[in-house]
């Protein structure tokens, strides 16, 4: 409850926006394409700790992201307007780590990896609708989660999942996909994607409604960057990935986020020595 008092206390009037439906249909059957520019960093408050996991929900009004082992939110009136001082999301974080938050398209249930059973487990936390505050007590998926380190479960639609675990089949973390029937159903267990995955550590996956366009964090030996990779239909394998150079530095990129319309870039960088979120467009 202190969170929401302190999220009140901001005076952020919060409308939500449009969102995309559950299975993430766009609007806007454009997306943007080419180099990102204007990178700027992301202000969430005075914290000095490091802030990773960027997850938003479609309009960019919410933004949920790991601070020091717990998960915290942030929201926003209008795209335009600066981030509310972000709190930490109610009823999820424990005394353990909790990390790699990323929430569905409707932004009703927020997904996660924590620590608390010992290895780290995929959980989800929901809420009944948009203007609610408070998140329900995560839940364990056994679904999702393996005797392995389960990390980054990151929905691309109501009904398929992205995430990455450190069994190590291919190379040391791997691209895992999982579905459902319905957004009412368990998750089937994920299942390896081998065009995803390399000899590297691949991590972080976030892919989009149409599942033909990848943002991935892999470290080939010179520390982890972002890669993208595309496809023209499910059908097909993965294509060849490649660096999202004017974004990569020599520190440590991480976990991106893709707007709907392919314009804005959310991601985590320790470019100045410490991690934090940045945001790009294109």
């Amino acid at each position: 409850m202190r969170a929401a008092a302190l999220l009140l206390a901001t005076g952020c009037a919060f409308h939500p926006g449009t969102l995309l439906s559950s299975d993430g249909d766009a609007a806007d059957a454009s997306i943007a394409t080419g180099p990102f520019s204007n990178i700027t960093l992301v202000s969430l408050g005075t914290s000095t700790s490091d802030e990773d996991d960027p997850t938003l929900t479609p309009d960019m009004l919410e933004i949920y992201f790991e601070r020091s082992g717990d998960i915290y939110y942030s929201i926003r009136a209008r795209v335009t307007d600066p981030w509310s001082l972000a709190v930490k999301v109610p009823n999820i974080n424990t005394t353990s780590t909790e990390t790699t938050p990323e929430i569905t398209p409707d932004g009703l249930e927020l997904y996660y990896s924590s620590g608390q059973q010992g290895g780290y487990d995929v959980y989800v936390s929901t809420r009944a609708n948009r203007q609610a505050l408070n998140w329900s007590v995560g839940t364990l998926l056994p679904s999702l989660s393996s005797n392995y380190d389960d990390y980054c479960p990151t929905p691309a639609t109501g009904r398929v999942m992205y995430l990455t675990n450190t069994q190590g089949t291919i190379g040391d973390q791997d691209v895992l996909r999982a579905s459902r029937a319905s957004e009412t159903t368990d998750w089937n267990a994920p299942q390896l994607v081998p065009s995803a995955s390399t000899a590297a550590m691949d991590t972080e996956p976030f892919v989009d409604a149409s599942e033909t366009l990848m943002y991935v964090i892999a470290d080939h030996g010179t520390g982890r960057d972002m890669f993208v990779a595309t496809r023209a239909s499910t059908a097909e394998d993965w294509g060849p990935r490649m660096a999202v150079d004017e974004l990569n530095t020599s520190g440590l990129e991480g976990d991106p986020w893709l707007s709907p319309d392919g314009h804005t870039m959310y991601f985590a960088s320790d470019r100045s020595g410490t991690t934090r979120i940045y945001t790009a467009t294109r």
